[in-house]
């Protein structure tokens, strides 16, 4: 289903990637991202948030530093507010109520600079 390439030998990278795409398997070359079907991303997860960035395999540590810089300006709390605002919803649901008319912008601003103990 997914086949990845880390060789530094051209032609077995060229060999591999004409199976792979005479299987229709999708393909990643290790730094080599024309050869590529898709590309790896730096990811920042916290709970049920999951924040993906990608250089489109051009650069890979770049990637990385924003990922990381994106990840200090975010509060710290991002997977407990989702959780808290999974449960709400689910809440609403099970009365029977509609989540579509619920203002959820600023439930979302108060569950973000509520202290992290009151969530």
């Amino acid at each position: 289903m997914l086949v990845i390439v880390a060789v530094d030998d051209n032609v077995v990278n060229a060999a591999v990637v004409a199976e792979a795409q005479q299987r229709g398997i999708w393909i990643n070359v290790v730094d080599n991202p024309s050869l590529c079907d898709f590309y790896f991303t730096a990811v920042h997860r916290d709970g049920d948030v999951v924040i993906s960035v990608s250089s489109s395999g051009s650069a890979p540590a770049l990637a990385q530093a924003i990922r990381d810089r994106i990840r200090l300006l975010l509060p710290h709390h991002l997977g407990e507010v989702a959780g808290t605002l999974r449960r709400e919803r689910d809440l609403l649901h099970a009365e029977g109520e509609s989540t579509e008319d619920f203002s959820w912008r600023e439930r979302i601003e108060e569950l973000l600079t509520e202290p992290k103990a009151r969530i």
